[in-house]
C-alpha cells in the first residue's frame, strides 16, 4: 500500500474493508413455520411511524436498498424488471436473488404490497406509486467489500434513487467513502440512511456515522431505547427495531430485530413524505423527519435516540 501511495498517478489508497449485514438480535421466525395470519397484517412498526395512516402521494419516488439482494419472486413484493431495476457488483451473484434474507426483509418494510390479502403491508403499499431499485452491496453470505458497497450506492444514484437504505456496517472511517457520500448528499440530492449498529456501545458504526448519512437507532414497540442500539453524537433518529415482521425469501415472512430493521422504516417514511412534496430537497426532507420525531429520553437531541422516534 505504501508503494501505491507514492505513485503520483494514484489520488488515494485505502484498505478495502470487509462490510457485513448487522446481526439479528433475536432469532427470526419465518411465518411459513408458524400459523399464517388469515388476513393481511399491518406490522406494529408501520403504525408507530405513520400513526395517521398517510397514504402515498401522486409523485413516484425511487428508493434503493443496498443489502443482500431482493426476492423478486415473492408474492408480496413488487415484481421488478430484472434488467433495469437492480445491480450486483459481485460475479456470480445476482441482485434478484437473496440467499441471505436481510435484503428482502428490509425491502418489505419499505414497499410490501398492501391490499392484496397476503402477509404484510408496508409504508408504501401501492407498487404503482413506488419505484424500487435494489443494489446487492453484500453477497448472499451477508458479507461484502467496501468497494462493492460504494459501487452499489453509485448505481443507486445513477438510477435516480432519492433515498438509500443501508442496514450494514464494518470497517472504519474512510475518506474515500466520506467524499462519495458527501457528494451524493450535497450534489446529487440523495438522502442516505444507515443502521447505527447493534453492539450496544458508543462506538461509531460506518457508514452510519458519516455526517452526510442519517444514523438510525432502534426502539421497542413502546418507544423505549433498546439495549443493543449503538449510541453516540451521530445518531439522528430512532425507528422500530424489535420483532419487526416483514417479507422473507421463499414467500415467507420473518420477525427481525436490530437497527437494521429500524433503518428501512426511516427510508420508507422519507419516500412517503417525498411523494407529497417532490419540490423539497433532501435536506428539507431530512429536517422534516427530525422535526416531526417524537422526543424520547432527555429533552432535545440525545445520543441514544437522536431527535427521537420517527413519527
Amino acid at each position: 500500500m505504501e508503494y501505491l501511495k507514492q505513485d503520483p498517478n494514484i489520488e488515494s489508497v485505502e484498505v478495502d474493508f470487509e462490510v457485513y449485514a448487522l446481526s439479528n438480535m433475536h432469532d427470526y421466525a419465518p411465518a411459513g413455520k408458524e400459523k399464517r395470519h388469515l388476513e393481511e397484517e399491518t406490522p406494529s412498526g408501520i403504525e408507530m411511524v405513520n400513526p395517521t395512516g398517510l397514504q402515498q402521494g401522486d409523485n413516484n419516488v425511487t428508493v434503493c436498498v443496498v443489502h443482500t439482494g431482493y426476492d423478486n419472486d415473492h408474492i408480496d413484493l413488487p415484481d421488478l424488471n430484472a434488467i433495469y431495476y437492480g445491480y450486483s457488483p459481485y460475479d456470480g451473484e445476482t441482485w434478484n436473488h437473496d440467499g441471505n434474507g436481510h435484503g428482502t426483509h428490509c425491502a418489505g418494510i419499505i414497499g410490501a404490497i398492501g391490499g392484496n390479502g397476503k402477509g404484510v403491508t408496508s409504508l408504501n403499499p401501492d407498487p404503482n406509486k413506488l419505484d424500487f431499485f435494489t443494489s446487492k452491496g453484500l453477497r448472499d453470505s451477508g458479507h461484502g467489500t467496501l468497494s462493492g458497497v460504494l459501487s452499489a450506492v453509485q448505481k443507486c444514484v445513477d438510477s435516480g434513487a432519492k433515498t438509500i437504505s443501508m442496514s450494514l456496517g464494518g470497517g472504519g472511517l474512510s475518506n474515500i467513502t466520506n467524499d462519495q457520500f458527501s457528494g451524493h448528499y450535497g450534489n446529487d440530492g440523495v438522502l442516505i440512511m444507515a443502521a447505527a449498529g447493534n453492539e450496544g456501545t458508543s462506538d461509531y458504526n460506518y457508514p452510519a456515522s458519516y455526517a452526510s448519512v442519517m444514523s438510525v437507532a432502534a426502539v421497542n414497540n413502546h418507544g423505549v431505547s433498546t439495549n443493543f442500539s449503538q449510541y453516540n453524537d451521530q445518531v439522528e433518529i430512532a425507528g422500530p427495531g424489535i420483532l419487526v415482521n416483514s417479507t422473507w425469501p421463499g414467500n415467507k415472512y420473518a420477525l427481525m430485530s436490530g437497527t437494521s430493521a429500524a433503518t428501512p422504516h426511516v427510508a420508507g417514511v422519507a419516500a412517503l413524505v417525498w411523494s407529497h412534496f417532490p419540490q423539497c430537497s433532501n435536506k428539507q426532507i431530512r429536517e422534516a423527519l427530525l422535526q416531526s420525531a417524537q422526543d424520547l429520553g432527555p429533552v432535545g437531541c440525545d445520543e441514544k435516540n437522536g431527535y427521537g422516534q420517527l413519527s
